[in-house]
């Protein structure tokens, strides 16, 4: 498990020095915090088999992917966010979502999206390659950007005709990454408390 944190960095080179390590190592983005000299963040890092994944932790920020950042990538992958603690709105893929905790959503690396985080906020990523997730769910490209509420989570927002046509296999993929996502909450939280003991 990799952990990064600005509390390694001068408050006041802190949003350079976080946009520094995450792009070189988790993802090309931009953070631009509401308040630059307050700024916070941390990133746990891991990965089980083919699938990364990771612990976010960061104060009010626009967090922005642009087509820029999508041509230094080198492989596409599918990210299943799910938000721990905090509120913000995600767009992607045309779709403009208010997220809060408990609430799950895709991400297209091959694709831009802003990403506004209103408060303090805790999200986990379970990232899929595309070839892998693809084996699973034909047409992932479906459920990015859209709004999984955690009440409802994505068996019961999937209902349309277009995702019948997917087959009953979305149900199953669902159920999984909902597992695998709160599994690597708990996996983190865990090293987490360890390592502070």
């Amino acid at each position: 498990m990799d952990i990064y944190s600005t509390a390694d960095a001068p408050r006041n080179t802190r949003a350079a020095y976080w946009n520094s390590v995450y792009t070189t190592r988790f993802a090309h983005v931009t953070f631009n915090p509401a308040d630059q000299e307050a700024f916070e963040a941390e990133l746990r890092v891991g990965a089980i088999g083919p699938l990364g994944i990771a612990r976010v932790q960061c104060m009010s920020a626009e967090i922005e992917r642009t087509r820029a950042h999508v041509t230094r990538q080198n492989h596409r992958l599918f990210s299943f966010l799910m938000v721990q603690r905090g509120r913000g709105t995600f767009s992607h893929y045309g779709h403009h979502t208010e997220l809060e905790a408990g609430d799950i959503t895709l991400c297209d690396s091959a694709a831009p999206h802003v990403y506004r985080v209103e408060d303090a906020a805790e999200i986990v990523m379970l990232r899929i390659p595309a070839h892998v997730l693809k084996e699973h769910l034909p047409s992932p490209e479906f459920f990015c950007g859209r709004h999984l509420a955690a009440a409802q989570g994505l068996t019961s927002t999937v209902t349309t005709p277009s995702i019948y046509a997917l087959g009953t296999v979305t149900t199953v993929v669902s159920l999984l990454v909902m597992a695998l996502a709160l599994g690597a909450g708990a996996l983190l939280g865990r090293r987490s408390t360890r390592r502070k003991k």
